[in-house]
Formats: C-alpha cells, sequence, structure tokens
C-alpha cells in the first residue's frame, strides 16, 4: 500500500435501505457509485444521508 492510499478514507457506511447490515463499505467516501461494496464484496444500497440544517 502506498502511503497515498493509506490516507484514502472510506465509505465505511453498514445499513442498506432494505434493513439489512453488511461489514462497512470499503469505496472511497463520497464515492459517486450508487452501491455500497462491502468487504467480502456484496452489492447494497445505502440510504442518502441528508444534511442537517
Amino acid at each position: 500500500m502506498t502511503e497515498q492510499q493509506g490516507n484514502v478514507r472510506e465509505c465505511g457506511k453498514t445499513d442498506a435501505v432494505s434493513g439489512v447490515v453488511y461489514p462497512p463499505c470499503v469505496r472511497e467516501a463520497d464515492h459517486p457509485e450508487a452501491f455500497c461494496r462491502s468487504a467480502n464484496g456484496d452489492l447494497f444500497i445505502a440510504p442518502i444521508a441528508t444534511p442537517h440544517p
């Protein structure tokens, strides 16, 4: 792993809209893909976080 890769924040979401809980998403934080990917390769849709005023 390079130093640059070590500084990448992971998404880390675990809850799917279906209610299933997965291992943390390993994609980069704020990834543009619609699906999260858990460490074991499962794809899931996480709820969209709404910003708090």
